[in-house]
């Protein structure tokens, strides 16, 4: 039986004024020993993660509200908006 965590970035894993306490890596890194899967799961588009979250090492990343999943260093999915459709679409609210 497989095991996996997710873990959210902005308020629960991250911290913006202190970034990542102690606890959170200590805890992450238990869960490795423990052969748990430990993942990301946020909103944020794969870009806009912060470095010392990327440095955590997780074995998997659900990003872009699910539009981009990494698991083990693999990309399984890389969906996003076709640039005519966001062209589109400002050009609309524009007018």
């Amino acid at each position: 039986m497989y095991q996996i965590i997710f873990f959210d970035i902005d308020g629960t894993l991250r911290n913006e004024s202190y970034g990542i306490p102690e606890t959170a890596k200590t805890a992450i890194k238990m869960c490795k020993e423990k052969n748990c899967y430990v993942c990301l799961c946020t909103g944020r588009n794969i870009g806009a993660i912060y470095d010392d979250v990327l440095d955590l090492k997780m074995n998997g990343i659900i990003a872009s509200g699910g539009a981009y999943i990494e698991f083990e260093n693999k990309i399984i999915r890389e969906k996003f908006f076709p640039t005519n459709k966001i062209v589109e679409v400002w050009q609309y609210l524009k007018d």
